[in-house]
């Protein structure tokens, strides 16, 4: 479960409401404004908090793809600059996930950087107990709970179904892509038990879930788009160096 963030709504501003709206319309524009720009907050801060990691993280994984190369030159390693990006972009994904999850907030204080201690924190092991939580979020018109906790939880796991078996031919079965997804999210909720965060067993349902959703987005694009497909993976690529791709 990504973190818990406290987010004050700005004041609506008078063009956002028709003052010759009747009463009950006007009440549903000022919970639909509402709505909008604490969600929009929600994805701004996810981007900021996010934004220090993929920085530290780039110049990394850039020279680890840089030495993985030239250490497997000799034994006929091949690759394209394609491949190489996707998987840059892969990586930096992870990093991203990561700093939501399972890697602490800090915050400057008069005692300098610490560790920000979440009150929050939650350990449930019934499965589909989340659909609780939903009911309640749709009875309080809590959209944002279900776009984040839910449908988040999807969808992050959505990207990674589609671009593992994308980028590497060894997932392209069905158990291997979905047996990734499946331990990654498991290595989250077990690291999360440790940390002032939410371990939730349903989580990782909706993740592997999720993964499993990109791989057979995955299997419709390989369908739909096969020489896509082989070029985003190096091992389909023959005699090919990076940057020296030819376009299929």
């Amino acid at each position: 479960m990504s973190r818990i963030c406290d987010l004050q709504i700005p004041a609506i501003p008078s063009e956002a409401i028709d003052t010759a709206w009747p009463e009950s319309e006007a009440e549903s524009a000022l919970f639909l404004y509402y709505e909008r720009t604490f969600f929009m907050d929600r994805i701004s801060y996810f981007v900021d908090d996010m934004a220090p990691y993929l920085m530290i993280a780039f110049p990394i994984i850039l020279v680890v793809r840089f030495i993985h190369y030239f250490s497997k030159r000799k034994n006929g390693f091949q690759t394209t600059l394609f491949h190489e990006l996707l998987i840059i972009l892969y990586f930096l994904f992870l990093v991203g996930l990561a700093s939501q999850t399972i890697f602490p907030d800090f915050a400057n204080g008069p005692d300098g950087l610490k560790i920000v201690e979440s009150e929050v924190q939650r350990f449930n092991l019934v499965p589909f107990n989340k659909l609780k939580e939903i009911k309640n979020a749709i009875m309080y018109d809590n959209v944002d709970y279900v776009i984040i906790e839910v449908f988040g939880n999807i969808a992050i796991f959505v990207i990674i179904g589609f671009l593992t078996p994308l980028l590497w031919k060894r997932y392209e079965k069905m158990k291997n892509t979905v047996g990734i997804s499946f331990l990654i999210s498991l290595f989250i909720e077990t690291t999360q038990i440790f940390l002032p965060r939410a371990t939730d067993v349903d989580d990782l349902i909706m993740n592997t879930l999720g993964g499993l959703i990109g791989y057979i987005l995955y299997l419709l694009v390989k369908k739909r788009f096969p020489q896509f497909s082989n070029r985003c993976k190096a091992d389909n690529r023959k005699n090919q160096v990076v940057g020296m791709a030819e376009e299929p």
